[in-house]
This record gives structure tokens, sequence and C-alpha cells, in this order.
């Protein structure tokens, strides 16, 4: 199977839904489609794997994004976060080419690339093992809804 990667367009959010779904995200398409723009207002990047079938009609199979996260008590680092790859087309090397892709986009920008992976899923913290990524400290997450959004 031939895939490339290129950068996310607007026009690509219905095809993200239900990779994202696949994460446990359940986003309207018109919210993807605001993500997408803040992304690209903040320099960020997103970066997804497509197939190109005999028809020239091109799927989405996976996506990441690359971003710089500045904290106070840290500096600048950058981040890659959202990487998934349709579960039919793992174990290709579609997602060791997305985050290399997103290693590319962040060089030059950061000292540094973190990512984080929710604790149940091991089949991820090994990918990222094997990528050469080492876990630094376990945290807890806590989120407030605001009212007026």
């Amino acid at each position: 199977m031939y895939f490339r990667l290129r950068p996310a367009e607007l026009t690509d959010a219905a095809q993200l839904q239900p990779l994202l779904e696949q994460l446990g995200y359940y986003r309207s398409v018109e919210d993807i489609k605001m993500t997408l723009n803040a992304i690209h207002t903040i320099a960020g990047r997103v970066i997804v794997a497509v197939v190109v079938n005999p028809a020239q009609e091109t799927t989405i199979i996976g996506c990441v994004n690359a971003f710089i996260d500045v904290r106070l008590a840290s500096g600048a680092s950058g981040e890659i976060a959202s990487l998934v790859v349709l579960e039919k087309h793992r174990g290709m090397g579609i997602g060791k080419a997305l985050i290399t892709e997103a290693e590319q986009f962040l060089e030059g920008r950061c000292q540094r690339i973190r990512i984080r992976a929710n604790a149940t899923r091991e089949q991820a913290h090994n990918f990222y093992g094997a990528c050469g990524y080492r876990k630094q400290k376990v945290q807890k997450i806590f989120v407030k809804r605001l009212e007026n959004t």
C-alpha cells in the first residue's frame, strides 16, 4: 500500500472525525474545522497520511498534531498529540512516518519534544518507546467546564 503525508486542510475535517473517535473524542465536523483553524493560527500543524485509490480519491488513514507548548516552569517544548492510524492500517509504518514528520516540523523550533498518552494505552506507550521517547513522569489531569463557552 502506498501512502503519502501532507498538512491537513479544512476539507479533511469529515475524514478526521472517525480517527478522533478511535481515540475516544467525539467531535462535530464544524468543531474539527474550528480546531484546525486554531492550530494553524498558533503555527502548529496537523499532518495526515493519505492513500490514493485507483479512482484518484484520497482517504485519510492517520493523523498527528505537532505544536509548541510554552509553560512558565519548563519553557518551550514541542508536543506531539492526537496520533492515530486507522486500526486496519496499523503496523505498516504509518505511525512512525507521522511521528518523523511531526519531529521534522518541530525541529529548530524547540529543544525537546513531549508526547502525552493516556495511561490505559499500553500499545501506544510501547510504540513511543520504540520511537526513542522515554517516560518522564505520571500526572493526573483535572478539568473544569466553563459555562459561558
